[in-house]
């Protein structure tokens, strides 16, 4: 497939050339934007999650609807969804591989295992879209909070933001700088300012955090006086007249900070474009250009969803060029304007964003009863268009943590086309008056991205396929060299997947003279053992075999927004619950409820899998690392894995020193094995543990270091050896905690720890740790699609209704109405809940949003 799109991308191209003639060239450069918007149309996604928040142990449900920006409907080319959650500090925590049907699919992402809390990004995307950059795919960041120090006491929800800032690697993309008191960044209007003509710019205005400052503003040149008034969310404009001379702008905020800011360089060449989308039925247009464009005729283009709708063919001269377009004519959401010469040469570009005319589809939801048994039933009605398929939550009011302003209309008319984070989206739907149409317009205007690049889509810059299209599950990648005397070219290559149910799937490939292999594979589930075998000349060959499966994009910037709550709005439906009997008491005919039952043990198939068991390390762990992912990763690109120690010192800078410890302990005595030198972390020293067995420690304070005497003999033999290469180990746990350290106190005789910070680190190695793998053949693992959970709820006879800590307490990704519009659902209700909010969301098959 990959090699398909290269194909139809270089025919593109050849016609984008054939069209650059000087009579219509303008007209065809329009014609070749919207033949690439066919041949490669892009793909967006959208994710409802259940909730606004999250605490450690709970699960994010989610449902994910696709778009095609060639035909503006719900679907998708690719079949293969990507949804991960990151880390505050960049780490990819979990990744689930989506199967998408009709433009669809949904699942869960589990958060026992999550290790701290923080702000986490919820992103989506398929391989096919990062062709456009990582700014093309669905990002969210949502607040997980501790777990609760009292089981279902959710009225202090708290997150650790400062350990996570002072002792975690951060891993995202750098800001830009450090931020000043006050900060400011320019947005000229078209793109460029132009010397001696008459110019808009505008601009965003933030603190030290990255926040939005009211202020008031002038120009250097004008009288003394407040020029304006920061419209929104830190949000102002200027305008400067024809032949101004002003270099500087003056702010005040609103606390009385004074600043001074010098205004961007203007060109000597261009044109100027103003638009005026604030008052009256249309969007109009003035152009005007320096005195060496007269002459020269421009195309005044509009583009929505990457489709070239309208393209008027003017000349530039002494007198501005004035247009205008009626906002009947004009597509709903965001459009681009874009000002093209003959050569196809970008002049002037801005978007413009056109309040919606088809309305919202709406969701109405109707409770049959407004009083109901502690833990019993709700029954609801939900009316809508008749069948079509949405995705609803119910969640406890009384529970939330915060409110979210974000939704499937915001996010398919605004927020997938621009670049940043929105605090408030729902601000820009609300009306269609000149207050939020001028809000709207600025914008628009400080949106530095453009989803649909037009220079690219008309041929002007090249277009490369980076990722192929996953219509269906693929193993794909390429062979590197082991050594030199070995071609990459017609290596058979078989492979072998089989996973813990029995099932087995064979097949066999020719690399090509690149060494690059492919394998189609039918749908196929959970996770999978892989055995690559490489096969030169009948013989068998070692080579660093490369599986493409390590593409997930930079962790973004998170915005300061982002980190801030949302005022929780007034919950959507209040009813009242009551007893009819003491709750210990409740049971049923058939069913008696026991107070409480404690499982004593666990069946173990394995005593090393009991010794060695992850948990431990898990227990208190700030951090972890996946090295068996890591060592795939280095292996696919024909790398050969380090050590574990430079490993550690390359993805975590607190971490600092020789590796002093890879290989035996050096005493046979744990009491010993107290090094002065080798790794620290945050210059602490660092206590080493392996399969759960203490092996050493370094950086230690001299006083703990000792070397044994002739005469003295081992009285506790050490533990296991130290891996030497990152592909002999599973995990990696660091854990700040000093309890953990304290713990292994009991091996160490006589000596006294007190007064030592220790990080522990716990390391977990494979079985067959330092085995060297047989020529030729590559063990792995292959991911298969996730099966999706089911959101299930016990009865209440099966459930003492103050044991149930819920919050969310509905979720149904395809919940569908039947010919009447109506489907009607039953809610299970928690012990304490007295309102509930609901959130129900889709979108009809001709692409437009349906929101409660």
């Amino acid at each position: 497939m990959m090699q398909k799109l290269k194909i139809l991308s270089a025919l593109l191209l050849l016609g984008i050339r054939s069209f650059a003639l000087p009579a219509d060239s303008i007209r065809q450069f329009a014609e070749t934007v919207n033949r690439f918007n066919h041949v490669f149309p892009q793909e967006k996604v959208y994710l409802h999650l259940d909730n606004t928040g999250y605490f450690m142990d709970e699960t994010i449900w989610f449902k994910a609807y696709m778009f095609r920006s060639d035909n503006d409907s719900v679907g998708s080319l690719s079949k293969v969804l990507y949804v991960e959650l990151v880390s505050q500090g960049g780490d990819v925590i979990s990744t689930q591989k989506v199967k998408i049907e009709n433009g669809t699919g949904h699942g869960e992402i589990d958060l026992h295992d999550l290790l701290v809390s923080g702000y986490y990004e919820v992103r989506a995307y398929t391989r096919y879209m990062l062709n456009w950059g990582q700014d093309a795919i669905f990002s969210r960041v949502i607040p997980i909070f501790e777990k609760p120090e009292k089981d279902g006491d959710y009225s202090r929800p708290t997150i650790n933001e400062s350990y996570s800032q002072r002792m975690l690697p951060d891993h995202r993309e750098e800001t830009e700088g450090r931020l000043r008191q006050l900060n400011i960044k320019f947005y000229p209007e078209g793109g460029k300012s132009i010397k001696g003509l008459r110019n808009r710019m505008a601009f965003t205005l933030t603190d030290k955090n990255g926040g939005s400052v009211d202020a008031e503003y002038w120009l250097d040149d004008q009288e003394d006086g407040v020029h304006g008034r920061i419209v929104r969310e830190g949000m102002g404009v200027i305008e400067t007249e024809a032949g101004s001379t002003a270099r500087f702008l003056h702010v005040i905020s609103g606390s009385g900070k004074k600043e001074t800011f010098q205004l961007p360089e203007a060109e000597h060449s261009g044109c100027a474009l103003q638009v005026d989308a604030v008052h009256g039925d249309s969007v109009s247009l003035e152009l005007t250009s320096t005195a060496d464009l007269y002459g020269q005729e421009v195309g005044v283009t509009w583009m929505h969803n990457g489709k070239m709708y309208d393209c008027q063919v003017f000349t530039l001269g002494r007198e501005a060029l004035k247009t205008s377009k009626a906002r009947d004519s004009i597509a709903d959401g965001v459009n681009q304007i874009t000002v093209i010469n003959q050569r196809g040469e970008i002049l002037a570009y801005r978007t413009v964003f056109c309040y919606p005319k088809r309305e919202t589809v709406p969701i109405k939801v109707s409770p049959y009863n407004l009083t109901t048994l502690v833990g019993g039933k709700m029954i609801m009605e939900v009316n809508t268009l008749p069948n079509t398929t949405l995705s609803m939550a119910i969640t406890d009011a009384t529970a939330q943590t915060g409110g979210w302003n974000h939704n499937a209309a915001t996010w398919l008319l605004l927020t997938s086309d621009l670049r940043g984070y929105i605090s408030d989206p729902e601000y820009y739907l609300e009306s269609d008056d000149e207050e939020h149409r001028r809000a709207a317009d600025l914008l628009m205007m400080v949106q530095g991205w453009r989803r649909y690049d037009f220079q690219t889509m008309e041929g002007k810059k090249t277009f490369e396929i980076k990722y192929g299209l996953e219509d269906k599950l693929y193993i794909d990648g390429k062979l590197h060299k082991y050594n030199r005397k070995k071609t990459v070219d017609n290596v058979l290559l078989s492979v072998m997947l089989t996973n813990n149910l029995g099932d087995r799937l064979l097949g066999q490939t020719i690399t090509d003279k690149r060494g690059n292999y492919a394998f189609a594979l039918p749908d196929c589930y959970r996770d999978w053992d892989m055995i690559i075998s490489t096969v030169k000349d009948q013989k068998f060959v070692r080579y660093y075999v490369g599986v493409n499966r390590h593409f997930s994009p930079t962790p973004r910037h998170i915005y300061y927004g982002e980190r801030q709550p949302i005022s929780i709005k007034e919950p959507t439906l209040k009813f009242t619950a009551f007893n009819d009997s003491d709750p210990a008491e409740w049971k049923s005919d058939d069913t008696q409820v026991l107070e409480e039952v404690v499982v004593h043990g666990k069946m173990w198939r394995n005593p090393r899998d009991f010794w060695q068991r992850e948990s431990e390390g898990a227990r208190h762990a700030a951090i972890s690392y996946d090295c068996s992912k890591e060592a795939d990763n280095l292996l696919d690109q024909g790398i050969a894995p380090p050590s574990l120690i430079e490993f550690l010192r390359r993805n975590n800078e607190m971490i600092e020193g020789n590796d002093n410890i890879s290989g035996s302990p050096r005493y046979a005595n744990m009491s010993y094995n107290f090094y002065t030198d080798g790794p620290s972390y945050d210059r602490k020293p660092i206590m080493w543990v392996v399969n759960n067995v203490f092996h050493s420690c370094t950086s230690a304070p001299p006083r703990l270091s000792a070397t044994p005497t002739e005469d003295e003999h081992p009285t506790e033999m050490a533990g296991n050896d130290f891996p030497t290469s990152l592909d002999e180990v599973k995990r990696v746990y660091i854990s700040l905690d000093k309890t953990d350290s304290r713990k292994f106190r009991r091996v160490f005789g006589n000596i006294d720890l007190m007064g030592t910070n220790f990080v522990t680190i716990y390391v977990y190695t494979f079985p067959s740790a330092g085995v060297k793998p047989m020529k030729g053949i590559r063990m792995t693992h292959f991911e298969g699609f996730n099966v999706p959970k089911e959101y299930e709820v016990e009865e209440v006879t099966g459930l003492r209704p103050e044991k149930d800590f819920r919050r969310t307490l509905y979720w149904n990704p395809d919940l569908r109405t039947n010919e009447e519009g109506r489907a009607v659902i039953e809610c299970l209700m928690g012990p304490k809940s007295k309102m509930v909010m609901i959130s129900a969301e889709g979108f009809t098959k001709d692409g437009t949003p349906m929101v409660y």
